[in-house]
C-alpha cells in the first residue's frame, strides 16, 4: 500500500463530468469518492506510482488518480479474455456436503451407527488412492471400489461387497450424485457470450458426463480433470496446461476456486483471482469475495 496516498486520502476529488463517466464505467451508484477511497483501503488493492500517476487495481477495476492535486483521472472495468473455472463449490456440490458421501451412501449407511472420526482417520489414509492418474470411467470404479473397500475394511461397520460396489457405482455412474447450484447455467451462458470458459478441477472422467447431461459442457472451450493430466492444482504446474495452451499472459485471465490456498497459486501463476463462497460463511479473505458469476464487468 502506498502511504504517501493513504495519508492524503481525504484530499481525493474529481470533477462533475469525472463523476458521471466514473459511475457508468463501473456501473455504480451513490457517492464515487467513497467508493474510490473503500478501493483504495483494500487489502488486496494493488497501488502503483508511475510519472504524475497513481494506478489503484483491485482485480478487473482500475483507478487512475493524479497525484499532485488526487483528482480520479478515470476508472474503468478490465475485461479478461479467459475465465477459469474449478467446478466443486463453484459450479455444484454435494447435497450431503461431503463428497464421499453420496446418495447410494446415505441411503445403506446408518450415519448414526458410523464412527466419524474412524471414517475420517480412514479415509485420510486411504486418500492418496484418489490422486491416481485415472483416464476412463471404468478405472474410476475400480479407484473408487478400493478407496471404500479399503475404508470399511479398517472401521467398525458392518458392510458387504455389494455395498462398495454401490458406492463406487454412485461416485462414477450417478449424475445425481451433485447439486448445481442456483442459477449457475444462467451464469455460464452470459460469461460465455465475452469470454472463453476454461475448467481446471481436481476431478476424474465423471465430471465430462455431469457436464453433458446437465448441458454444460457447451459452455467450455477446454475442460482439464487433474486425474487425466497426472497432477493436481496444489502442485502448481496443473495451472501450466491452460496457460500454455492458450498463451495466457499475467492479468489476462480470471480464475476462481472455492480454496483460497489453490487461489493464492493461481494468483502466483498471473491470474486474477476470486474467491467463490456460494454460501456466504467466509468473514476474511486476502482475496475478493464473490458469492456467484454474475461478475461486475463480464456479464
Amino acid at each position: 500500500m502506498n502511504n504517501e496516498l493513504i495519508n492524503n486520502i481525504h484530499l481525493i476529488h474529481t470533477t462533475k463530468l469525472g463523476e458521471e463517466r466514473i459511475k457508468k464505467n463501473l456501473n455504480i451508484t451513490g457517492d464515487v469518492i467513497n467508493y474510490i477511497r473503500k478501493l483504495i483501503l483494500s487489502k488486496i488493492t494493488i497501488v502503483t506510482k508511475k510519472g504524475k500517476n497513481y494506478y489503484i487495481k483491485v482485480n478487473n477495476i482500475q483507478v487512475t488518480i493524479n497525484s499532485f492535486n488526487y483528482c480520479v483521472i478515470t476508472a474503468h472495468i478490465k475485461k479478461y479474455k479467459y475465465i477459469v473455472l474449478d467446478f466443486g463449490g463453484v459450479i455444484a456440490h454435494s447435497p450431503s456436503r461431503d463428497w464421499d458421501m453420496t446418495p447410494k451412501f446415505i441411503e445403506l449407511i446408518d450415519l448414526n451407527k458410523l464412527d466419524m472420526n474412524k471414517f475420517n482417520v480412514a479415509r485420510k489414509k486411504y486418500s492418496y488412492m484418489l490422486s491416481e492418474d485415472i483416464f476412463t470411467l471404468e478405472e474410476e470404479y475400480d479407484m473408487f471400489k478400493r478407496f471404500y473397500g479399503s475404508i470399511f475394511s479398517e472401521i467398525d461397520y458392518p458392510y458387504t461387497k455389494e455395498m462398495i460396489e454401490a458406492f463406487a457405482y454412485d461416485r462414477t455412474y450417478n449424475n445425481n450424485k451433485y447439486e448445481l447450484f442456483n442459477g449457475v447455467a444462467n451464469e455460464l451462458k452470459m460469461l460465455k457470450k465475452n469470454h472463453k470458459l476454461l475448467m481446471l478441477t481436481d476431478n476424474w472422467p465423471c465430471v465430462f458426463d455431469y457436464l453433458k447431461a446437465n448441458d454444460l459442457d457447451k459452455y467450455f472451450d477446454k475442460i482439464y480433470v487433474s486425474s487425466i493430466y497426472g497432477t493436481l492444482k496444489k502442485n502448481k504446474d496443473f495451472f501450466d496446461y491452460p496457460i500454455n495452451d492458450y498463451n495466457i499472459k499475467p492479468g489476462e485471465a480470471l480464475f476462481i476456486d472455492d480454496t483460497e490456498a489453490l487461489i493464492d497459486i493461481a494468483k502466483e501463476k498471473g491470474f486474477d483471482v476470486f474467491l467463490m463462497d456460494r454460501d456466504n460463511i467466509v468473514k476474511e479473505s486476502n482475496h475478493e469475495i464473490i458469492n456467484n458469476l454474475m461478475i461486475r464487468g463480464e456479464v
